[in-house]
C-alpha cells in the first residue's frame, strides 16, 4: 500500500506500523462490529494486486526455488487458510535451506586442455586436466562463506595461500607453485 501511495522513504514504514498498532489497540472493538462480508472485501481488495502473474514471472526469472516457495505459499493460503498457509511456506523454506546447507554447490573443476575453460568434473570430458596429487584450493566463495571458512579449522589448515577470490588467481598461484617445485627438483637432481 505504501508503494502504491507513492511512499519513498522508510519513514512511511514507521508510520504504517504506528497506524497498525494504534488500530489494533484502539479500533479493534469498532472493527469487530463490521460485517464479515465487509472485512472480506477489504482483504480481497488489498490482496488481489499481490496475486498478479507479473510478480510470479519476475520471481521465476531470478530464482526458480523462490518461485516454488511463492507458489507453495499461495497454494497453502488458498487451501488451508492464511496462518496455516504461511506456516507451510515457512516450513518449506526451512527444509529447502537445510537441504541446500547439507548439499552445497561446490564443484571439483578440471581444465579443458590448452584453454582457460574450466568445467565441473564429468565423465563426459575424461581428458580434462586436473591437479595430480590432489590438493584442496577454494575460490569464488562469497564474502560471508569465505569468512566462515577462514575462521574454521579448514581455513587454518588451508591457509590463505589456498583461498582465492576468483579462479584465475587460484590457477596462477597453483602454476607458479608448480614451477617453483619443478625448479627445486631440478636443482636437487643436479646436486647428486
Amino acid at each position: 500500500m505504501n508503494a502504491r501511495a507513492g511512499a519513498r522513504t522508510q519513514a512511511s514504514e514507521l508510520i504504517t506500523v504506528a497506524m497498525v498498532v494504534a488500530t489494533l489497540l484502539f479500533l479493534s472493538p469498532l472493527i469487530s462490529l463490521l460485517p464479515n462480508a465487509t472485512l472480506a472485501a477489504v482483504v480481497v481488495v488489498t490482496t488481489l494486486p499481490l496475486l498478479g502473474t507479473t510478480e510470479f514471472r519476475a520471481i521465476l526469472r531470478v530464482r526458480r526455488t523462490e518461485f516454488l516457495w511463492a507458489l507453495a505459499s499461495c497454494a497453502g493460503v488458498v487451501l488451508l487458510g492464511t496462518l496455516q498457509g504461511i506456516l507451510v511456506a515457512v516450513a518449506i523454506s526451512v527444509l529447502t535451506l537445510t537441504c541446500q546447507a547439507n548439499d552445497p554447490l561446490v564443484y571439483v573443476v578440471r581444465r579443458k586442455p590448452g584453454t582457460e575453460v574450466f568445467r565441473p568434473q564429468s565423465s563426459d570430458h575424461p581428458g580434462d586436466e586436473t591437479e595430480h596429487g590432489i590438493s584442496l584450493w577454494l575460490c569464488t566463495l562469497n564474502p560471508p562463506a569465505l569468512e566462515v571458512v577462514r575462521c574454521s579449522p579448514l581455513g587454518r589448515t588451508l591457509g590463505s595461500e589456498r583461498m582465492f577470490l576468483n579462479l584465475r588467481e587460484a590457477v596462477q598461484a597453483y602454476e607458479s607453485q608448480k614451477c617453483v617445485k619443478n625448479a627445486k627438483v631440478t636443482s636437487t637432481l643436479h646436486t647428486f
